[in-house]
């Protein structure tokens, strides 16, 4: 379907017929492409949205439509059984065509200022023109600047960011260009492992595989050796089976009763409320931990970048930087890290074909940066003007979006008795908005720091 398909964003044209076809293959190719799968795999949409947007009744009959659609071969459907014993129809085209975004509902616009922040640096993603892409994210660099919000979710499990980045084709990623300037890459080697270590010493002290963790070992080498296993992608399948599996005695048997397997066969049997998860799948207790407590790591990672005024991309346990930004943003995940975790890797990754520029003599001081549109000149006239030009600007009053924000910093100052974070970067960001028109995304980060 993906090599015949028109990628437009016209408004909606044709019969009824013809716009549900069109919503099912563009729902089709957002959903399974964002997730890197194949954009034949079926959707499932609610009867009930079909009945409200498309097929509405008296005036058509459902049932009778979607016949009509299958007999002329333009869809297939299928039924799909759940673990609660329910069904639920799914539906995939089967003739490529045309694909039309504004059939869809973007779905999250109650973001955080961090995850705003996150949305709006998607604006300065590009390639190279040599650079190897696939129909997706040459999909996304056309229509991101318009339609942000269909590229940008945060999922409820654990609260993960899922962008075109994130799905994007690992080995292509190191080409990715942030504001027209070549990026690096730095991630944490085996996060989750390290994550497990942490929670288990925690929730039941000092145990065996902690201890492995925190001096540095290898750890599906030491699960391979521990179970007696030939290799170690052995080990390492054994630990997925440890985090992902059903609740398993074997799993007790191998590693002779250890009490961390014992902890982790409990936890995945327990209630956890906070997981959406729980009620039909209570063995993903220890996936969904192990998640939302890398987003609260990350999390930390991204509030410091965001405030250094580092603008990056997240992939999970990685975040792609400016090569120019590299060293400041390597030191803020390892002081991060060093917070987390006694022992950690971290991990650069960069386009071989570019060199990284050699680290600064001092650590260079926090930048505004202001995401740049592919019309505006490469160098904004604000960073060449002198500081004589500046402070001739005459101050505007705060009008608008900047007037609420003043007020709320105000009111946060005397709440909180001038014990703010960043008040005097705050008061400096003030001066400079009501001097310069700052863009949306900036009121984001003012917004994020008095809040913090």
């Amino acid at each position: 379907m993906s090599t015949q398909t028109t990628y437009s964003i016209a408004r909606s044209q044709g019969t009824i017929s013809e716009q549900f076809v069109t919503f099912i293959r563009t729902k089709q190719f957002m959903k399974n492409r964002l997730r890197g799968e194949n954009d034949r795999n079926p959707v499932h949409i609610p009867k009930n949205e079909i009945s409200e947007r498309f097929f509405t009744f008296p005036k058509y009959n459902i049932k009778h439509e979607i016949n009509k659609l299958i007999d002329a071969g333009e869809i297939s459907v299928s039924v799909e059984q759940l673990p609660n014993g329910n069904t639920m129809f799914m539906y995939c085209v089967l003739k490529p065509g045309a694909i039309n975004l504004t059939l869809l509902k973007p779905k999250q616009n109650n973001l955080d200022p961090i995850s705003r922040t996150m949305k709006e640096y998607l604006k300065c993603v590009s390639l190279p023109e040599d650079a190897p892409q696939t129909d997706y994210f040459t999909f996304f660099l056309k229509h991101k600047n318009n339609y942000p919000d269909y590229f940008f979710t945060v999922d409820e499990f654990a609260g993960r960011v899922h962008t075109p980045v994130s799905s994007f084709h690992r080995p292509y990623r190191p080409n990715i260009l942030l504001d027209g300037l070549p990026t690096i890459g730095l991630d944490v080697t085996t996060m989750q492992p390290l994550l497990l270590g942490k929670l288990l010493k925690d929730s039941i002290g000092v145990n065996e595989y902690s201890k492995w963790i925190d001096s540095g070992e290898d750890i599906y080498i030491k699960l391979q050796t521990k179970a007696g296993l030939l290799t170690r992608d052995e080990g390492k399948k054994r630990f997925f089976e440890i985090l992902f599996a059903k609740p398993n005695n074997s799993l007790a048997a191998m590693f002779g009763d250890a009490d961390w397997i014992t902890w982790i066969n409990q936890y995945k049997a327990q209630p956890e409320p906070r997981n959406p998860h729980n009620v039909g799948k209570p063995y993903s207790n220890v996936a969904w931990l192990l998640q939302t407590t890398e987003v609260k790591v990350m999390r930390k990672v991204w509030r410091k970048l965001i405030h250094a005024g580092i603008p990056f991309l997240s992939v999970h346990d990685e975040v792609i930087v400016k090569q120019s930004d590299r060293y400041q943003a390597e030191q803020i995940f390892r002081a991060i890290l060093d917070q987390e975790f006694t022992f950690y890797k971290l991990n650069m990754k960069q386009r071989e074909t570019i060199n990284t520029p050699p680290p600064p003599q001092s650590m260079p001081q926090p930048k505004q940066i202001q995401p740049e549109r592919a019309e505006k000149p490469a160098e904004p006239k604000a960073e060449v003007m002198t500081a004589q030009d500046y402070y001739n600007l005459p101050i505007r009053p705060a009008t608008g979006r900047l007037k609420e924000l003043e007020n709320a910093f105000i009111s946060a100052a005397t709440r909180r008795r001038g014990k703010l974070t960043d008040t005097e970067n705050i008061i400096r960001l003030f001066d400079k908005y009501k001097r310069v028109e700052p863009e949306s995304s900036k009121l984001d980060e003012l917004e994020y720091l008095i809040n913090t």
